[in-house]
């Protein structure tokens, strides 16, 4: 594995300060249908601001049969909510009304294949035919474990008005302690050389650039891996 490039220059866009009463918020699993909906909002929301094709994800798909391949024992999806209630004053528009649903991130199973010095993936979404366990109930053992040790974090997402206040960093934190109870080894994930942000929180935590692990990437895709 090799150092993460990273920036000094910030993201330009809004930044948020906390303001009284203190800043408090919840990471939960997402179990029930409105956390579901406003997760998937989240995501849609996040991917809406890309600007790149997610076609070759079968993102609708993914997004119509919700949990997915990221429903537990095998994946999981978390949601950060506020726990009380407090202002965040946006830099740009005073913004005193932020949504209750703060972020999200997702987990699933991911199934590689080592060709020479690459891994490309095998999930369903990348490769529909690779994979029955899209439900997330069982591997193909059906022991509830992991046929792999690898997983894949997908979807992390932060509301700009939330962004700065540590909400990013937690849910990654909260995942990676779920894979490793799952029984992954090693996590890996993607993210554009634009989110210098993300990249440096990544890297932060003790993320290294990896080989990419699926051909069908956009161009400069920065790939991640942690050792768990």
């Amino acid at each position: 594995m090799e150092k993460i490039p990273t920036s000094s220059s910030a993201l330009p866009g809004p930044r948020a300060t906390l303001a009284y009463p203190p800043f408090q918020f919840t990471i939960r699993p997402v179990r029930t249908p409105e956390d579901l909906s406003a997760t998937i909002s989240l995501i849609k929301t996040y991917t809406s601001g890309l600007g790149v094709d997610l076609s070759y994800q079968d993102f609708e798909s993914e997004m119509a049969r919700m949990p997915g391949s990221y429903a537990p024992p095998l994946g999981e999806l978390f949601i950060a909510v506020t726990n009380n209630e407090f202002q965040i004053q946006n830099a740009n528009n005073n913004n005193n009304n932020p949504p209750q649903a703060l972020g999200c991130i997702a987990l699933r199973e991911l199934h590689l294949l080592l060709h020479g010095q690459a891994a490309y993936a095998t999930t369903s979404e990348l490769d529909p035919a690779a994979s029955d366990t899209d439900d997330g109930k069982a591997g193909a053992s059906g022991s509830g474990k992991p046929n792999t040790k690898y997983c894949e974090l997908k979807r992390l997402y932060v509301t700009p008005a939330a962004r700065g206040l540590g909400v990013g960093k937690a849910l990654v934190k909260a995942m990676l302690d779920v894979a490793r109870k799952i029984g992954y080894e090693e996590v890996r994930l993607d993210t554009l050389p634009d989110m210098r942000e993300a990249i440096a929180m990544y890297s932060g935590m003790g993320f290294e650039v990896v080989e990419k692990y699926y051909e069908k990437a956009i161009g400069g895709t920065v790939f991640l891996g942690l050792r768990l």
